[in-house]
């Protein structure tokens, strides 16, 4: 049906909406709902697009807008969402020509809901570009002061160019389905991708990508940086439900598609794997001789089951023989010589296609002699995987440690934080502790004494850590004086004990880096923010502690970290700079 079409001429109210969640990447917390026609194939419109667009009069779409947002507004007032989830409006320049759809309309038909302008994003379609300045300016005017929020949907594909960012200067950047889509497929679309992103980013917008419904998106998008995605992957609209997602459980999905380090390297390893034909080991011994012909550069068949289960392998240098001798084949296939193909072949070890890259080292290294992994999937052998691919994929995975690494004190950096905490939440039966250090007064010590002694401390305090942590412990640096320490299988004393261990240490080393005269008054003059000089005292750290029980309540990755951001505030202000939180 084309956009424009509707499937009921006059039937006054497009049938019932569903709201669908827009995600945080990073953590699959939930940011914004937008509206979705409920049933596309029973509905007067196929999408809200086809609302937007249709060929009808403008008063007839602006009353069924009205009506669509209306149900909108009630179903997020009445979901009782978290107050920072934004609702997505959806919007057309023309619109703003009739008096029902004015931004002024649309933010008092929120008001009437107890709805702040700031939670409201009118997500503005723009399909030709010509004449839409004046426009663009009102749209912009109107909704900055009523502290509405913009964003520019479909951008990176026809009309939606520069120009438009340029004048309107959205909030949000919503990229074009298609982008994602290709960018897991094609390293110039990902190109391509990123190069829209930064003119997006190069007027202050952040990112948001449509189209996310598969895994591999998901993990494009993360990848790429992109900070909010929306898509089947997701999460679908759910009307019954009245448009609530359930959070734990969109957290634990979101998880699932995101176990970052699995689908890192199951990528890298499909990109590796060598579709060398496998042979059934009753199969005749001649069918080696056929595969090997057809795989010449690769010197082993793989050999299997009849439910397809990987045997091993035969290599090509313990018949090559039979094969190039005058007389070898024949002799084989003599069915008195009573050679079978499990009287060549040789131990190979298998691992499944999901496995991380140090499972499939750890597999290969066990054997004394291996030519290379077998990969399964479902059980089944799926390729192989020679010894020179997995050198290949371990030395791209120590180029990705390298390029998260702090390079000053060679501590993972954000990337692989996040990754510990997707585990640790993800391991609801198993006790975590997480630890975010914060090197109090670091700012005016760096003033006085310079950066080169500031990068002294941070050294310090990282050598502190690994010091004083359990063996087994993920010690990352989040950035400048900001430090995270992942303890696992420790009870709350336990992980308490490293907290203050870490404290004390530092607490009486860093005092080396004062002048005798700082160090015996206790404290050192520098300028605030304001300009005004006032003392700051001696460096200490402080401790925002998250213990993570086996019975703990709080389970998604947003509900912890408004936790931690609580203990932080407290930390600050507690007599031993430590804050704690048992859940």
């Amino acid at each position: 049906m084309p956009a424009g079409a509707s499937r009921g001429q006059d039937r006054g109210v497009p049938d019932p909406i569903a709201l669908r969640p827009i995600a945080r990447v990073s953590n699959g917390g939930l940011f914004a709902v937008a509206p979705q026609i409920a049933d596309p194939l029973t509905s007067e419109f196929e999408t809200v697009d086809s609302l937007l667009f249709d060929g009808r009069p403008l008063d007839w779409r602006a009353a069924r807008l009205r009506r669509l947002l209306e149900e909108a507004v009630s179903l997020y007032a009445d979901g009782k969402f978290p107050r920072t989830t934004r609702l997505v409006l959806p919007y057309e320049l023309k619109f703003l020509h009739a008096p029902e759809t004015t931004p002024k309309a649309l933010h008092a038909l929120a008001q009437s809901r107890d709805i702040n302008g700031d939670n409201l994003v009118l997500a503005l379609y723009v399909t030709d570009p010509a004449g839409t300045g004046e426009d663009l300016e009102m749209v912009r005017s109107d909704a900055d002061r009523l502290g509405m929020r913009t964003a520019l949907v479909r951008f990176g594909e026809g009309a939606a160019n520069a120009d438009i960012l340029k004048t309107l200067k959205p909030r949000y950047v919503c990229l074009n389905p298609s982008l994602i889509q290709k960018a897991h497929h094609s390293a110039t679309d990902k190109k391509l991708l990123r190069a829209i992103m930064e003119v997006g980013l190069a007027v202050d917008s952040r990112i948001i990508v449509a189209g996310v419904d598969t895994p591999a998106a998901l993990y494009t998008a993360r990848d790429l940086g992109i900070e909010f995605a929306v898509g089947d992957m997701i999460g679908m609209p759910d009307r019954d439900n009245q448009g609530r997602v359930d959070e734990a459980a969109f957290d634990i999905l979101t998880r699932k598609a995101l176990r970052k380090s699995e689908i890192d390297d199951a990528d890298m390893i499909r990109k590796e794997i060598f579709k060398i034909d496998a042979l059934e080991i009753t199969q005749p011994v001649q069918g080696l001789f056929e595969i090997f012909r057809r795989h010449k550069d690769k010197g082993v068949v793989p050999i299997v089951d009849a439910e397809g289960t990987p045997l091993g392998i035969v290599r090509e240098s313990t018949i090559k023989d039979y094969i190039y001798s005058q007389f070898g084949r024949d002799l084989l296939s003599n069915s008195s010589y009573q050679k079978t193909i499990a009287n060549f072949m040789s131990p190979c070890p298998a691992v499944p296609l999901n496995s991380t890259a140090e499972k499939v080292l750890d597999a290969y290294s066990r054997m004394d002699v291996a030519d290379g992994v077998l990969i399964t999937q479902n059980g089944r052998y799926f390729g192989f995987l020679s010894a020179a691919a997995l050198l290949h994929i371990i030395n791209e995975k120590n180029l990705q440690f390298a390029r998260d690494q702090n390079p000053l004190t060679r501590l993972p950096g954000n990337k692989a934080i996040e990754r510990f905490i997707d585990d640790a939440t993800a391991a609801a039966k198993r006790r975590s502790t997480l630890v975010y250090f914060d090197i109090d007064d670091f700012k005016p010590f760096n003033d006085v004494y310079g950066f080169r002694q500031g990068d002294r401390v941070l050294v310090l305090i990282s050598e502190i850590l690994k010091k004083n942590a359990p063996p087994g412990t993920f010690i990352g640096h989040i950035g400048g004086d900001d430090f995270f320490l992942g303890l696992r299988d420790l009870d709350v004393e336990e992980a308490t004990a490293v907290v203050d261990a870490v404290q004390t240490a530092f607490k009486d080393q860093v005092q080396s880096f004062y002048s005798d005269s700082d160090r015996d008054k206790g404290f050192l003059t520098a300028k605030d923010r304001f300009g005004i000089d006032r003392r700051f005292a001696l460096m200490t750290v402080s401790a925002a502690v998250l213990h993570l029980t086996d019975r703990r309540k709080e389970n998604t990755v947003d509900a912890l970290f408004q936790i931690v951001g609580t203990l932080k505030k407290q930390a600050k202000s507690a007599v031993n700079r430590r804050a704690l939180y048992a859940g």
